[in-house]
């Protein structure tokens, strides 16, 4: 095909220029302005690379029928289309077929449409890779997208796959999405919980340690308001319904507030989900909220705050939001359920009732454990 650059006589010569076409798409370059129009050579050029159009003219890139046909051959082609059909949904979801790569070049305006981008996961989830920041981000996008394949997690924001909620909602659509989690997640003992439930190949993903969620006791508070001085003397504690700190942590909790080791008169209620962590505290027309949530090892919970109401003598003003901290008193609680997991006998157990070869997983200790035994046998 070079040899057309030289021989300037045959540049003109519509035959001579499909026969270069298939060995180039460059040859385009050197066809005169009345062949470059030409919708069956431009095409040509396109089954090369989908780069050729740009040496096409502009009536044929804003051409929506000659643009469906490049893509047809080639997805990347609208890239390369006049901008007015980067803004054509139907263009765009047809070429997001073919290359999930062409996403990247919609119109800000429908890069940023939540309901069309979801269109396009559900034509090719790999487009998630182009998306905006905040759809990366997004928990319910982001599942959508690893439904189909839980290997697309490794494009979505690293803050959101730290997320215990997130983290437990991604291995319960698919024990496979373990793989894609970072060590903070997947040593999450719920986490690892759902995934053997599904697969006892999830102990092939074992982090070198496992915690388990538990928040009963005290913890000081401290937030970045400007009416936040004197932090020091908040104490906020978590204690089970029995009126105590001790067993199960998970669902609704019973919480007060402490100022000065006296406790508030504020009505407090917690939720527990996960590592997730919703505190409402209400007093005479005041409701402050605070979301947060554990870290992995269970010394801190941060998260961001609110005030929806504010009565007499609420430390917030209405509207005020910001972010809180809390750091349990206690550090001789150990929130860690097993320095190695397969010491851990509800993760193990679990695995075995779904497949009796995850014995073989288990620490010399439970392997010889006659509840697991009798389980693998079942």
């Amino acid at each position: 095909w070079s040899a057309i650059e030289f021989v300037k006589g045959c540049q003109g010569d519509r035959e001579v220029l499909l026969a270069a076409l298939a060995g180039s798409w460059q040859a385009l370059r050197y066809a005169p302005p009345d062949l470059r129009c030409d919708e069956e050579l431009v095409l040509a050029a396109v089954r090369q690379c989908g780069e050729a159009l740009t040496l096409a003219p502009e009536s044929l890139r804003a051409d929506a029928a000659f643009i469906q046909k490049a893509i047809e051959i080639d997805g990347r082609s609208l890239h390369y289309a006049e901008p007015v059909l980067r803004s054509n949904r139907a263009l765009l979801l047809q070429a997001a077929r073919q290359s999930s790569w062409a996403i990247d070049c919609a119109s800000e305006e429908l890069r940023r449409d939540r309901s069309f981008m979801l269109e396009v996961i559900a034509v090719n989830p790999a487009a998630l890779r182009f998306m905006p920041r905040e759809l990366r981000g997004d928990a319910d996008f982001v599942l959508e997208a690893a439904k189909q394949d839980p290997s697309l997690l490794e494009h979505a924001l690293q803050e959101l796959l730290a997320s215990g909620d997130f983290a437990l909602r991604a291995v319960e659509q698919n024990w496979k999405a373990l793989s894609f989690l970072p060590e903070e997640s997947r040593s999450d003992r719920e986490v690892m919980l759902a995934a053997v439930a599904q697969d006892y190949k999830a102990l092939e993903f074992l982090p070198s340690k496992l915690f388990e969620v538990n928040i009963l006791g005290r913890w000081r508070y401290s937030d970045d308001t400007a009416e936040g001085d004197g932090d020091e003397d908040f104490v906020v504690e978590f204690f089970n319904k029995a009126g105590d700190a001790s067993g199960s942590s998970q669902g609704h909790l019973s919480v007060r507030f402490l100022f000065g080791g006296e406790e508030t008169a504020a009505q407090c209620t917690c939720q527990l989900s996960g590592r997730r962590v919703r505190v409402e505290e209400r007093e005479a027309g005041t409701l402050n909220i605070y979301e947060g949530e554990l870290s992995a090892d269970g010394r801190e919970i941060q998260g961001d705050l609110r005030c929806e109401g504010s009565g007499e003598g609420n430390t917030f003003e209405q509207g005020a939001s910001g972010h809180f901290r809390m750091q349990r008193l206690d550090t001789s609680v150990s929130c860690l359920a097993a320095r190695d997991p397969r010491d851990d006998k509800e993760v193990m157990l679990r695995a075995v009732k779904t497949d009796r070869r995850a014995l073989q997983l288990a620490s010399d200790t439970l392997r010889s454990d006659a509840e697991l035994l009798r389980a693998a046998a079942a």
